[in-house]
């Protein structure tokens, strides 16, 4: 199974940066890349605090549920248009009911279940698939 979230996938001649995430030291790092590249674009602090809680919820459910790891993708979007696109994409057993996984207080590991719902209201845009 594989899920990926993105707000695009128009990959056309740009820049991708990358970080395999298998353990907590590498969502970390993730999340350290992340701020810092979109940083260097102009992204105010409260954005770079929002982008932080998106990549630590991102990896927190790498590492507990993808099986061989994941790979977390940056970049800025295709165009004129200003931002960050995020992607994500595991061989992990996937999500069986997507739409109620988004929903708040809903886990199959023992946690909170409000981490998808978070990326998605911390993100301008949100697409989840899982196959």
């Amino acid at each position: 199974m594989n899920l990926l979230l993105t707000s695009d996938l128009c990959f056309i001649m740009r820049e991708i940066h990358s970080q395999i995430i298998t353990d907590e030291a590498q969502v970390g790092a993730a999340r350290r890349a992340v701020q810092r590249y979109a940083s260097a674009l102009g992204f105010r602090e409260a954005q770079l605090a929002e982008l932080a809680i998106v990549v630590q919820e991102i990896g927190t459910n790498a590492v507990r549920y993808a099986t061989h790891g994941g790979g977390l993708h940056w970049t800025t979007p295709h165009g004129d248009e200003a931002g960050l696109e995020i992607f994500y994409a595991d061989k992990g057993p996937g999500i069986y009911d997507l739409d109620r996984a988004i929903r708040d207080g809903v886990s199959t590991g023992g946690s909170l279940g409000a981490g998808l719902g978070s990326i998605r209201r911390l993100m301008d845009e949100f697409d989840a698939y899982s196959t």
